[in-house]
């Protein structure tokens, strides 16, 4: 009964629909039209993703033949196939990712050079881990071809057998790992999640649009925002080391300075001077809280401001300054998923052009300026081009626990990485009362190319906790994937 209403509804709003399969005879006027794509028991219909969302273009009509008594000459309506869909998708690159996602390949599994140092009792350092190395973890990835906005990969793990045959036979084991790992949701466009720092490029672009930071203006790292409170909207250095990034350079950090080393306190100041109207705006031009148009289930917009009671949603209208000092780490009130992430490296590798993600490969090209000064993006280029490729970037290299050697994240021979670290704090998660899951979500968004940013890519690791430590090396095998499949 809901396939037939929603068909009708279809029918309804779309005149091209309604004309192509619509069939009216002139022998019975005061019946309504012939559906000749109606549903008739047994019929295959699509019930989820692609096949539910563009069920009516992959639907064919039946053929039609009214044969008259009193004429020699019958109706006859050739039957009509379903329509093909041809997707932006590469069907290789994204087993490729698929597979290096599988936890038993590594990279998507607990390992102690992760050092990850979450506890269950955050007080005390010998209890025990909540993901012991071993542990699988959840994660998404995508892929966009930045001159075109093509999707070319769209990833999600893990994913449910159709029998549900991966799943534990005992009920109760069984909706435990539902609840654990949520299999049922494609993370890649419908989990929201704090992007933390890979925001802080989109951040610095908007405040030089907006007036508030001159593209050559250096912001002093405190090591904590407020002078007379050294516990609050504290650095990542100055909290785990005691040191502040002044300290650290020698110098206030630059634009791209700042980019390479994250400091907190550089986008904490440009957030407090966007205010609450500037860093949603700062948001919603590079597509946070709009519709990415994708024919997919639960496709998200994005999170973006405080659910006010009796709502529908989050209302960016009452972000407070505060909630705009935490955004300009990417923290509070906000959050995407890696579709955004990848959009939004992609329009700045583009100089403020933003091309609306595609999936579908006969849609439109949805193209805006977003009008933003060359001299910024380029500044926020260089300071990703830093933040890996400089020896003191947060995505250069891992050091082993224990031990002073180094390895470089990115190491594909003759192509050129610009990227950030990201590692958004995440609520905890709990079934039955019990947390299962604390700590940080890891964030690596970057671009990559022979001799100019080519293809964007954004990789998730749900309470994998490090940025580079966890998700660089994802991001960077993902690299190695392009290069085998003639991308790069």
């Amino acid at each position: 009964a809901e396939d037939v209403e929603r068909r009708a509804n279809a029918i309804g709003s779309d005149p091209l629909l309604a004309e192509r399969s619509l069939v009216r005879i002139d022998s019975e006027p005061d019946r309504d039209p012939r559906d000749r794509g109606r549903y008739f028991p047994s019929d295959i219909v699509g019930k989820s993703g692609l096949e539910e969302t563009l069920e009516d273009r992959l639907r064919g009509l039946r053929g039609l033949r009214i044969d008259r008594l009193d004429d020699d000459n019958p109706l006859v309506l050739e039957a009509e196939p379903g329509r093909d869909v041809t997707l932006t998708l590469d069907i290789m690159l994204q087993a490729r990712i698929q597979a290096l996602l599988e936890p038993e390949v590594g990279l998507a599994r607990v390992q102690p050079w992760h050092d990850n140092t979450e506890h269950v009792d955050a007080t005390d350092p010998l209890s025990p881990l909540l993901m012991p190395p071993g542990t699988p973890m959840d994660a998404a990835a995508v892929v966009i071809d930045i001159e075109s906005g093509d999707l070319l990969a769209l990833v999600s793990t893990p994913t449910l057998a159709r029998d549900g045959s991966d799943l534990p036979a005992n009920a109760k084991l069984r909706q435990y790992e539902l609840d654990l790992h949520r299999p049922y949701v494609n993370r890649a466009v419908s989990f929201p999640i704090p992007p933390g720092s890979i925001a802080k490029a989109l951040v610095l672009c908007s405040a030089h649009h907006a007036g508030v930071y001159d593209a050559d203006e250096r912001i002093s790292c405190t090591g904590h925002l407020y002078p007379g409170d050294p516990d609050a909207l504290r650095c990542w250095i100055y909290k785990h080391f005691g040191v502040t990034h002044d300290m650290d350079l020698g110098h206030a950090p630059s634009a791209a300075e700042a980019l390479k080393v994250s400091c907190n306190i550089f986008f904490y100041t440009l957030g407090k001077r966007l205010g609450p109207e500037g860093i949603a705006e700062a948001y919603r031009a590079f597509g946070v809280g709009e519709s990415l148009d994708l024919p997919l289930e639960n496709v998200v917009r994005g999170w973006l401001g405080p659910y006010i009671p009796g709502s529908k949603g989050p209302n960016p209208d009452a972000i407070s300054e505060g909630d705009a000092i935490q955004m300009g780490i990417g923290q509070g009130i906000v959050a995407w998923t890696p579709v955004h992430a990848a959009d939004s490296f992609a329009t700045i590798a583009r100089g403020g052009v933003r091309i609306k993600p595609r999936l579908l490969a006969d849609d439109q090209p949805d193209v805006r300026d977003l009008g933003l000064d060359p001299v910024i993006t380029e500044a926020a280029l260089h300071g990703l081009d830093l933040a890996v490729n400089d020896p003191r970037g947060t995505a250069h290299s891992i050091r082993m626990s224990g031990s002073e050697e180094r390895f470089d994240i990115f190491d594909v021979p003759g192509v050129k990485v610009w990227g950030k670290t990201g590692t958004a704090t995440a609520p905890p998660l709990e079934i039955d009362g019990e947390v299962v899951r604390r700590g940080d979500h890891s964030w690596f968004v970057l671009l990559c190319g022979r001799d100019k940013p080519r293809y964007a890519i954004a990789v998730v690791v749900e309470y994998g906790g490090s940025g580079g430590r966890v998700s660089g090396p994802i991001a960077n095998q993902i690299v190695n994937a392009l290069v085998a499949e003639g991308y790069l």
